[in-house]
């Protein structure tokens, strides 16, 4: 359960980034150079730690020669490497980051192509690994994922949608809580209308599910999901 999770915050880039709406391919490198060249530190040291892609050019060309995918996946991978070694690597190996690559590939059917929240969500439940190995906080063997039936509830839903992230930490919170039949109630009846699932669910089992929502959104900075009630 997300609550029993340490309390951490992703790197702020990191959340800005993948929060971006990059349906329009023809300004999205402009939004993403935009978002780097703002921290001076981030801007320096992905220009040196990716200088085999930029050539001659600066940070548009490193975006043309990677992509979103392919840069976004290397900047997470310095962000876990650094989280879990205490510095910055000299050279960027996909590793780290692999487990949230898979995650948002296994959920990917609930959104649409360049939509990175469930990555963002992947590198959320990775640095929470991380925090269990270095610092004895709970044992990594206690914690458990999510739960494929949480695929199976997913499955029924007929439309991609932009917060794919805050979907499946509900389903999931609502899973841990009221169990499998239940949870598929409320997400095939009411479409998984927040404001009915939130009118219905226990009182006993309410507190614990809002503490994981709000665990995740301090971990990410968003506070829009409670002000909007996405799901």
């Amino acid at each position: 359960m997300i609550s029993e999770l340490p309390i951490i915050k992703l790197p702020g880039p990191m959340t800005q980034l993948c929060s971006l709406d990059l349906k329009n391919t023809k300004n999205c490198h402009g939004q993403i150079i935009m978002i780097v060249e703002k921290d001076p530190f981030l801007s320096v040291f992905v220009k040196k730690a990716l200088k085999e892609f930029s050539g001659k050019g600066g940070l548009a060309t490193i975006l043309n020669n990677l992509g979103w995918q392919g840069f976004r996946n290397r900047l997470a991978e310095a962000y876990l490497h650094y989280a879990k070694n205490g510095r910055y690597p000299n050279f960027l190996e996909l590793k780290e980051v692999l487990p949230a690559i898979e995650l948002e590939r296994r959920f990917d059917f609930l959104f649409a192509e360049n939509n990175a929240r469930m990555f963002l969500l992947g590198m959320y439940l990775k640095l929470c690994e991380i925090e269990f190995e270095n610092n004895d906080y709970l044992s990594i063997n206690d914690y458990q994922g999510i739960s494929h039936e949480v695929d199976q509830i997913l499955s029924y839903g007929k439309s991609k949608i932009e917060t794919p992230d805050w979907l499946v930490v509900s389903v999931w919170s609502l899973y841990n809580r009221v169990g499998k039949t239940k949870c598929l109630e409320y997400f095939q009846a009411y479409k998984g209308d927040f404001e009915f699932i939130m009118k219905n669910i226990p009182k006993k089992e309410y507190g614990d599910f809002m503490m994981d929502l709000l665990v995740y959104g301090h971990a990410i900075n968003d506070n829009q999901f409670f002000a909007e009630e996405r799901v």
